[in-house]
C-alpha cells in the first residue's frame, strides 16, 4: 500500500461519524494535473477517500486508491453500503474508458467480524473480469472469488458484482485488496447520448455468529419491553 492510501486510512479510521451527507463532487485530475474527464461522488464523505495516481494513455485510463471505513454495526443482517458515484463531466473523447483500482484501504469498525465481501457496479459500467483476473489481483485473506453476471448487452468477459469469500477481516482490522498484486477494472460504456454514471456499490457480511448473538440479543431485549 502508497504511503498516501496508508495515512489516508489512518485518518478514516479515526474520523467522526458524518452527520449530514452532503453531495459534493471531487474532480478526478492527478497530481500533473492531467483530467480524466470524471467527477466522483462519495455518498460517506467522512468515511471515504479517493486518490488519482495518475491519468494515463493520453485519457485512456485512470488509476485509483480508495480508503473507507465501515463504522455503522448491520441494520438487520446487513451492514449499510458504501457507495461512489462517477460521473461524467467531459465529452467522450475526454474522458477516461477504463478505471482502475490499484489499491484499497477497507477498515472494519464496525464491532463485529466479516466472512465476505462485495463489489456491485450500475448504470454506464462494468467490472473486466478478464483483465481483473489476469492482473493477479490479490483478494487475501479471502481465499474464494466469484463474478457476476455480465450486465445486458455486455460480453461475458465482463460483471456487475464481485463477491469474496473463504476469509475473515476481524473487527478492528484492515482488508487491502489489490495491494500485494493485480488491479480492479472497471469499463465505462461512454457511447450514451448522455453523460455515463457508474455506481460503485460495496458492503461487508457480517460474521453469522457474532451476527446471531447481536439478533438474539435484540429480539430478548424486544420481548423484554413488551412484558
Amino acid at each position: 500500500m502508497s504511503y498516501r492510501l496508508f495515512v489516508l486510512a489512518a485518518l478514516l479510521a479515526a474520523a467522526c461519524p458524518a452527520t449530514a451527507t452532503v453531495l459534493t463532487p471531487v474532480p478526478l485530475f492527478d497530481t500533473s494535473g492531467n483530467d480524466s474527464g470524471w467527477d466522483a461522488y462519495l455518498y460517506d464523505a467522512a468515511h471515504t477517500g479517493v486518490t488519482v495516481d495518475a491519468v494515463g494513455g493520453g485519457v485512456a485510463y485512470i488509476r485509483l486508491e480508495i480508503a473507507k471505513s465501515f463504522t455503522q454495526p448491520p441494520v438487520g443482517s446487513a451492514f449499510p453500503t458504501n457507495v461512489i458515484q462517477f460521473v461524467q463531466r467531459n465529452d467522450d473523447a475526454h474522458t477516461a474508458p477504463v478505471i482502475q483500482i490499484t489499491d484499497e484501504a477497507i477498515i472494519n469498525q464496525t464491532g463485529l467480524d466479516w466472512t465476505d465481501y462485495h463489489w456491485q457496479i450500475s448504470g454506464n459500467g462494468a467490472f473486466d473480469k478478464t483483465a481483473t483476473d489476469g492482473s493477479g489481483f490479490s483478494i487475501a485473506p479471502f481465499t474464494l472469488k466469484a463474478w457476476g453476471s455480465p450486465p445486458s448487452g455486455w460480453s461475458s468477459g465482463y460483471a456487475d458484482s464481485l463477491a469474496l469469500s473463504g476469509g475473515t477481516v476481524p473487527n478492528g482490522g484492515s482488508f487491502f485488496p489489490g495491494n500485494a498484486a493485480g488491479i480492479l477494472y472497471l469499463t465505462a460504456d461512454l457511447s450514451g447520448d448522455g453523460p455515463a454514471t457508474l455506481t460503485l456499490t460495496q458492503y461487508p457480511t457480517p460474521e453469522p455468529a457474532s451476527l446471531a448473538l447481536i439478533l438474539g440479543g435484540a429480539t430478548a431485549l424486544v420481548f423484554r419491553r413488551r412484558k
